[in-house]
């Protein structure tokens, strides 16, 4: 991939047999701290990307992988980016049926409560959202003070390094 398009997201690729053959499943997960008014533009070029090298990489096949674009957003602004590609566009409703439907998911951190980002299962990526959630704040004291306190519910010593780390 581009090594531009790859410095702004992280793609997770999931592979499952479904139907006794094997699927992959891509999930493409673009981190914000601001609003961008041509995110929608610019995961579809990343989309673009990655099916190129999977096409590159997988030259006999007829598929190409599902991808599910998400925005993980954490800014202090209001996000008011266009969710839908047509809302970039410069055209009338007369050509919306030419128009590809590609939107993506937003989840906005702002939009959660503190408790809810910390799950039993999955307690550092739990710290992760809530740092990102506060990472604005004026007194980011209180903030550190709970990150310690959820670290040391993780028990291991070696993760809470690693996680540090």
């Amino acid at each position: 991939m581009d090594e531009q398009l790859r410095d702004g997201h992280s793609d997770i690729v999931y592979r499952a047999k479904t139907l006794g053959r094997d699927a992959f499943l891509y999930v493409l997960f673009e981190h914000q701290s601001a609003p961008d008014r041509f995110i929608v533009f610019r995961l579809l070029c990343y989309m673009i990307n990655l099916w190129k090298e999977y096409v590159d990489q997988n030259p006999k096949t007829r598929t190409l992988p599902v991808i599910l674009p998400a925005v993980l957003y954490h800014g202090e602004k209001r996000w008011d980016s266009p969710h839908r590609l047509r809302e970039l566009l410069d055209g009338d409703e007369q050509f919306n049926e030419y128009i590809p439907a590609f939107s993506y998911d937003l989840f906005n951190l702002a939009e959660y409560e503190d408790e809810s980002l910390f799950l039993e299962d999955a307690m550092a990526l739990g710290v992760v959202l809530y740092l990102m959630k506060h990472i604005f704040d004026r007194d980011f004291g209180p903030v550190f003070g709970r990150v310690v306190e959820y670290l040391t519910k993780v028990g291991d010593k070696k993760t809470q390094l690693e996680f540090f780390e």
